[in-house]
């Protein structure tokens, strides 16, 4: 077995790298059936961050899987609802706009060209089931004649491969138009509603076995759409109904208007339903994560998990509840990543402090930095103790906050002998614990141990499968096989380099997040040094901040808009504020996406937060490279940090 294989499992973790057919590749998500899409007329807003398997999820949905080449099709299995697929490319949109046309024209041409690709869809679908080993049973199919195109386009032909190739060449001939509006003639644009409703009749009178069938526009990364265009496509979503239903899929804010061609405005609830693609894997990702990673490394003859997992479990909608309620298996998919993937926490983790000869040093230098201020001095080894290891981490955070250090030894002793102290009965140890590691961990070069493992990944990734899958393919870069092909166990150092390789790859890639992504490069590399700032603070008494609120003013509209436009290209997550202490700005905390965590060297759960003034607020969203850079020196000064902790503002290199 080449051991390459096992990295290459994971190689692929963009839709756009695979083909429009997913059928025998995508692993059904445990929420699938939520969907209830076989009774569902009304139009579903697909909403999450890039990434969270949106895209996948349609293309799924869509006839290139439905009616893949590789399924046995028959007028039983015939799916009822067929999916259309579209996606909204963002450079060819802004080619319906200028001072060619009034933006009335604008919105026939753009209704035009979505009416030509959704014929085109439609005709696909039919070239589907015209394969040979499915002549038999939809033998009307080759003998269409969609006669009703005629009755807009006298010249069409009316034959299905002919209409096909005909309306391929009617949106080559707008493209030439819209790239040169002043020399070619202006094409008739077509009314979309009418043509596809009458091409969708034409199509169920003359084949029985589609009479009913509903077919369902999937139009993906609608955010990406003008102001206009998102009109039309609300106004779609408010009049869908059988046979033809509108669907969409947007990030986080990307439906910037309700408005429609009308005074109407569409409403959630009443016109359309949201479904929350990232709340609904929370619930049941480690599983999912676990069955993606076994599937993939199946799929390149690694036996990685339990027997039942197959391509006919994972990829069957009908077996949802027996992966979901089978705890058996569900332990068993989970123990076999883990067994791959595996951690070092805790005590182990504690033990590699005391063993490692710059982690232990540090930890030598905060006590040191204490202890040489007593009178009674007292030496830092006293508290560098092998059988208490993680009370020992902790001891130097717990001075630095002004403990005494006669009473913290006592309580190490305490701990020894296995009597009650307060590392355990004031939490000593839960609290400061991994705020600790992590600040040993900063000044070195080596990323922090805690990133490491399967369950790890999970939290840096949340809940999604391009930044898991991602993790898992760096990590096995490296793997090592036994002498019967089986993948050996990564040690934990290698998955924390590689995952601070992945976070190092997803902090460039943000300066990609539509027409503000290097503003939001810099608003993630700001406040991940404000974070790192914090983190190094030797008392830890405010240990592992990874996310903020704003309090005392307001937002200018300018900083309001790129903060939703954090929120959109998930480099910040919004979550009800859970604490409440005074006069805010909104109840609502932003959270670091933990994907970023480790190029920073910080923690990657939700743990203290940061109250930020309004102005600094803006500062960090808005601001110059001077301000931002004197935001981050205003928190190293208020904590009392030396300048050799604060990283170089607008450098991309490793923290």
């Amino acid at each position: 077995m080449n051991k390459l294989a096992a990295a290459q499992a994971f190689a692929k973790n963009r839709s756009e790298e695979g083909e429009l057919d997913l059928w025998g590749e995508f692993v059904v998500p445990l929420y699938f059936d939520k969907l209830s899409l076989d009774e569902i007329r009304k139009p579903i807003v697909f909403e999450g961050g890039r990434g969270c398997g949106k895209t996948t999820l349609l293309r799924y949905l869509s006839h290139a899987t439905q009616l893949s080449p590789k399924r046995k099709i028959t007028k039983d299995t015939l799916p009822k609802q067929l999916g259309l697929y579209l996606r909204a490319d963002t450079r060819y949109l802004r080619a319906f706009q200028g001072d060619a046309l009034e933006e009335g024209d604008w919105q026939k041409a753009f209704e035009h060209d979505l009416c030509l690709i959704i014929v085109g869809e439609l005709l696909s679908t039919l070239k589907a089931l015209t394969l040979p080993n499915r002549i038999a049973e939809f033998n009307e199919v080759q003998h269409v004649k969609l006669t009703s195109f005629t009755d807009f386009i006298g010249d069409a032909p009316v034959e299905p491969s002919a209409l096909l190739a005909h309306v391929k060449r009617m949106r080559n001939q707008l493209a030439m138009w819209l790239n040169n509006p002043e020399d070619e003639a202006k094409p008739r644009f077509l009314p979309l509603k009418q043509v596809i409703l009458a091409f969708i009749d034409d199509i169920r009178v003359q084949v029985p076995q589609l009479g009913s069938t509903v077919f369902f526009v999937f139009l993906d990364e609608y955010e990406n759409l003008l102001p206009y265009q998102m009109r039309i496509i609300n106004t779609y979503l408010k009049h869908s109904g059988d046979p033809l239903v509108f669907h969409v899929a947007t990030k986080r804010n990307g439906m910037a208007t309700r408005e429609t061609l009308s005074e109407e405005r569409i409403q959630q609830s009443h016109d359309f339903n949201v479904f929350d693609v990232e709340a609904h894997l929370e619930a049941d990702f480690q599983l999912f994560a676990a069955e993606l990673f076994c599937f993939r490394l199946r799929k390149k003859g690694f036996k990685v998990g339990p027997d039942a997992i197959s391509t006919e479990l994972l990829c069957s909608p009908s077996d949802l509840a027996q992966r979901r309620e089978d705890e058996d298996y569900r332990r068993a998919t989970v123990d076999a990543a883990r067994r791959i993937l595996p951690s070092r926490r805790g005590v182990e983790a504690a033990r590699s402090v005391l063993k490692e000869g710059g982690l232990r040093n540090k930890l030598k230098q905060q006590l040191d930095e204490v202890l040489g201020r007593a009178e009674d001095s007292l030496r830092a080894d006293l508290f560098l103790r092998d059988d208490v290891p993680i009370e020992s981490v902790c001891t130097g955070a717990l001075l630095h906050q002004g403990k005494d250090p006669k009473m913290v030894l006592i309580e190490q002793e305490k701990a020894a002998l296995g009597e009650a102290s307060k590392f355990k009965t004031a939490d000593w140890s839960h609290t400061y614990f991994q705020g600790c590691l992590y600040y040993l961990y900063l000044p070195q070069q080596k990323p922090c141990i805690l990133y490491a493992g399967f369950d790890s990944f999970l939290s840096i990734s949340r809940e999604n499968a391009r930044h898991f899958l991602e993790l898992c393919h760096l990590a096995m870069l490296d793997v090592e096989l036994t002498a019967e092909g089986d993948i050996m166990p990564i040690e934990p150092e290698l998955q924390a380099a590689a995952a601070r390789a992945a976070s190092a790859v997803f902090m460039k890639e943000t300066q990609g997040s539509g027409q503000y992504g290097n503003r939001l490069f810099h608003v993630v590399n700001t406040l991940g040094q404000i974070f790192r700032l914090s983190h190094a603070r030797p008392s830890q008494s405010e240990a592992e901040r990874t996310h903020f609120s704003v309090s005392s003013g307001e937002l200018s509209e300018e900083a309001s808009t790129i903060l939703s436009e954090c929120i959109k290209w998930s480099v910040l997550f919004e979550v009800k504020e859970t604490k409440v202490k005074d006069t805010k700005l909104s109840y609502a905390d932003f959270v670091l996406n933990p994907i970023f965590a480790p190029h920073f060297g910080i923690s990657y759960n939700k743990g203290r937060k940061l109250d930020i003034k309004a102005d600094d607020a803006t500062r960090l969203l808005v601001g110059s490279r001077d301000e931002m850079n004197m935001l981050v020196k205003g928190y190293q000064k208020t904590w009392k940090l030396d300048e050799g902790e604060q990283l170089s503002l607008f450098d991309q290199g490793k923290a």
